[in-house]
């Protein structure tokens, strides 16, 4: 049976570090193909709210748009590939897509044992061409796949410091077992958990599950006190020098589940390391 990479591309400034990360996953992960995916959105798809049609000037700027940024993301694709002619790499495949962003990375997706992609760009324009966040929801809650989030300068190292950011139930324990190989080569392994004691009973379920695979981890409760949870987890993954964060998703209502998601957004848009995360 292969085991199989999904690398999204979805804007120039996060490639080389999704690339790199991919092959790091591979090899951690012992992964014999990498299938580097960069879609083309149909501008047909990107009218937005106020908009009843498409005006032939939007649209003739959107395509512009679009393949300025497939021929960029195509050549950090080929640099990439020029320098991993070592057989001991996976096997790369780029795929070039028009279509619907989310519908590809939902079907892509499901055939992959892990997705890898970068975070999305606050600062780009989300009508006009591949949005981030778009691959990030449809990796989240279409696919059913672990996925690693990797910002531009987070890349993790060989044997990481690992967070899990653990809160009983299934996404969590999910996301422990996606995250066993690279759990495996771990430097340390902390299981942060909001608490108002000790957090040994909250992180039970983890510490037993880890155990299970003969690995061990410290404890580290930390309180809310009115931050985010998510701010409350990212900053106890700063006090550890955690290289890998590892958690669950958290779906809220269907209309919150990006926009205002709670922690799970939250920890999305402003972590500065690598999270390996589960729905």
């Amino acid at each position: 049976m292969t085991h199989g990479i999904l690398a999204i591309l979805t804007h120039e400034r996060s490639a080389a570090a999704t690339l790199a990360m991919a092959d790091m996953a591979a090899n951690i992960e012992q992964a014999d193909r990498i299938d580097v995916l960069h879609v083309r959105v149909d501008p047909l798809a990107t009218i937005i709210v106020g908009e009843e049609i498409l005006s032939d000037a939007r649209r003739e700027e959107i395509e512009n748009v679009n393949k300025h940024e497939a021929s960029a993301v195509k050549a950090i694709f080929d640099a990439w590939l020029a320098d991993r002619k070592d057989s001991d790499y996976a096997a790369a495949t780029w795929l070039n897509v028009l279509g619907d962003l989310r519908g590809e990375v939902a079907d892509l997706g499901r055939n992959a044992n892990l997705i890898v992609l970068g975070k999305p760009d606050p600062a780009r324009r989300p009508h006009h061409t591949a949005d981030g966040r778009e691959a990030l929801h449809a990796a989240i809650f279409d696919t059913g796949r672990p996925f690693l989030l990797t910002p531009e300068n987070g890349l993790a190292p060989n044997n990481p410091r690992i967070a899990i950011a653990w809160k009983e139930g299934q996404p969590a324990a999910r996301a422990v077992l996606a995250a066993l190989p690279w759990l495996a080569r771990a430097k340390a392994i902390s299981i942060v958990v909001v608490a108002e004691d000790d957090g040994s009973g909250e992180a039970q379920g983890a510490k037993a599950l880890l155990l299970e695979h003969g690995l061990d981890a410290v404890v580290l409760s930390v309180k809310q006190d009115h931050q985010n949870i998510g701010d409350c987890i990212l900053s106890a993954a700063t006090e550890l020098g955690a290289d890998l964060l590892v958690m669950g998703a958290y779906r809220r209502n269907r209309l919150l589940e990006w926009v205002l998601g709670g922690a799970t957004s939250r920890i999305l848009e402003a972590t500065a390391i690598p999270v390996l995360m589960c729905h």
